[in-house]
């Protein structure tokens, strides 16, 4: 075994304990948003959501499915030991990144993969978008395969090995899919590479085929589905306001999260040679200011785009690091372990803060002051719809409604409980969300003929209607 094959096998056990910190100090609920609200319910009743999951690119979530049902665990410890199995294989693909694109040794792709994957915009997606990982791993592979020894003459399993992880990319995730398609195809005619360009048009195929099948025929279904049952408009969350969604706010996401990246940024793509991996920065740094051009687009997610282009900025901030110190000259390499030490000692401990210390706080946030920003990146990981702390509470007041209201009773409450509500309401109790309560309220003492209970933070001014009430959350019974 070569010295590269043995460092990703130290590199990926390294991965899933930085990924299992977070979760053990959550222990025993899940962290992430969309792991409450999305992937535990999904895989929990996978049956019942099948038309919405297809509808949004299924393949993680099939996966996720068909491991449960093989191995007959909870959709919690299912959802949870993907997610830090998938950031070991993360982990690995920024290692073969570095080594085969970046062209650095063992050790300076050790320090990349380390630099990178602590970065508040890696721990922030692995937070909840766990296909988002899955995706960006089999990207990162693909790419330090197409990129490495481009003009070696390769045989078929190489070619082989780039099709299925082309193919996993595109099918898994759409945003990814995107990007990743996009820089397939500009990267083929940077390199006018013939075999790179058949490549291209097969993930661009295969992308417009994902596509029309999840957001075009499925959608329609999906529409049809809920005029048939007809599903009221009132439980269809909103977008982003003006209020978080502006501007200021996405300058001072970007600042926060890409901000100390860029110096030395600048300084890794300027001497980085192969393309490839510039197209998919590029695009994302587009992407990450497309409000200059669409200010009142949330559609066009720039938020998103800002935490991907730091997964990329980071790379290129740590091979820049290496460059510096490469053009410094440094003879000794005890200085040279002290620097990078160093540097990658203050990631790791802001990395470590972010996954585990509710009260952590990113270091250029105290500078721009912007609370708005957590509606786009959590200021820590101890969190999923609420702070990890108070899900007990949460818990207990909708095992209060199951034992102490009516079978059919209908509970309202805020779009945040959504996902607690799926996974622990029993009986035939149902749900309803609405970003304006109080007209929900009024609605339903109107038009429903089941009892009617009311979940939400405590009202001091009608605290004497609580039937019950655990400094957290209070349940009213309004019907």
């Amino acid at each position: 075994m070569n010295n590269e094959r043995r460092m990703a096998l130290m590199i990926f056990p390294i991965g899933c304990i930085v990924r299992l910190i977070p979760e053990l100090f959550a222990y025993p609920f899940p962290i992430g948003y969309d792991v409450i609200n999305y992937y535990m319910p999904m895989v929990t009743n996978f049956d019942e959501h099948w038309i919405q999951i297809s509808s949004q690119f299924p393949l993680y979530v099939s996966i996720l499915h068909l491991i449960k049902t093989g191995m007959g665990l909870t959709a919690h410890v299912i959802v949870v030991t993907i997610a830090i199995l998938m950031f070991g294989m993360l982990s690995i693909s920024i290692f073969f990144l570095s080594h085969k694109l970046l062209k650095v040794g063992i050790r300076y792709s050790l320090f990349v993969t380390l630099f990178s994957i602590f970065q508040i915009a890696t721990l922030r997606t692995t937070w909840d978008l766990h296909r988002d990982i899955f995706a960006i791993s089999t990207m990162f592979l693909t790419f330090s395969l197409i990129g490495h020894n481009r003009k070696t003459e390769l045989n078929w399993k190489y070619y082989l090995m780039i099709l299925i992880l082309s193919s996993l990319t595109v099918v898994a995730d759409r945003m990814i899919g995107l990007l990743f398609t996009l820089s397939l195809l500009i990267y083929s005619f940077v390199v006018r590479d013939r075999s790179i360009r058949l490549c291209a048009m097969f993930v661009l195929s295969l992308f417009s085929i994902a596509i029309f099948t999840s957001h075009n025929f499925l959608d329609h279904i999906l529409q049809e589905t809920m005029n048939t049952l007809k599903v009221d408009p009132l439980s269809v969350s909103s977008s982003l306001s003006s209020h978080t969604y502006n501007p200021s706010t996405l300058v001072n996401l970007f600042l926060v999260i890409d901000g100390l990246l860029v110096p030395t940024g600048i300084v890794g793509y300027k001497f980085l040679k192969n393309p490839i991996l510039k197209i998919p920065l590029i695009i994302t740094i587009i992407g990450s200011f497309s409000w200059i051009a669409f200010p009142d687009k949330a559609s066009l997610v720039a938020d998103r785009w800002i935490v991907l282009s730091g997964i990329f900025l980071s790379i290129f901030a740590a091979y820049g690091i290496i460059v510096l110190i490469q053009r410094l000259k440094i003879g000794s390499i005890f200085i040279i372990f002290v620097i990078l030490t160093f540097i990658l000692g203050a990631v790791i401990i802001s990395g470590i803060g972010y996954e585990i210390d509710p009260k952590f706080k990113p270091l250029l946030l105290y500078i721009v002051d912007d609370n708005n920003i957590r509606y786009f990146v959590p200021f820590n990981m101890q969190f999923n719809t609420v702070e990890i702390r108070d899900n007990a509470k949460v818990i207990s007041s909708i095992n209060w409604i199951n034992n102490n209201s009516e079978k059919n009773a209908l509970i309202i409450g805020d779009k945040y409980l959504d996902g607690f509500m799926e996974l622990y309401l029993r009986d035939k109790r149902t749900f309803q969300t609405s970003d304006d309560l109080p007209f929900l309220k009024e609605y339903i003492m109107h038009s429903n003929s089941s009892p009617v209970y009311l979940i939400g933070s405590i009202d001091k001014n009608n605290i004497n209607r609580n039937l019950y009430n655990n400094g957290f959350y209070s349940v009213q019974k309004i019907k």
